[in-house]
């Protein structure tokens, strides 16, 4: 719950160019897990779970800010 909270807080001041640059490192990440998942088993496979949904917030906030505008 922590780790949500502070991912909250961190991305609530950027800017959507920000957001989007951190959008594309999310993706990296993700990309990198499901390889070595592939390849052997994760430590945390719930990693990828968290990642998705940190993707979908990312996407959302981005969504509600372009709206506003």
């Amino acid at each position: 719950m922590k780790k949500k909270k502070n991912f909250k807080k961190e991305i609530e001041n950027m800017s959507v160019l920000e957001l989007k640059n951190r959008l594309k490192k999310l993706y990296y990440q993700l990309f990198n897990l499901k390889i070595h998942n592939k390849i052997s088993s994760l430590k945390n496979p719930i990693e990828i779970k968290s990642l998705r949904r940190n993707i979908a917030r990312l996407k959302t906030l981005i969504n509600n800010i372009s709206i506003k505008k």
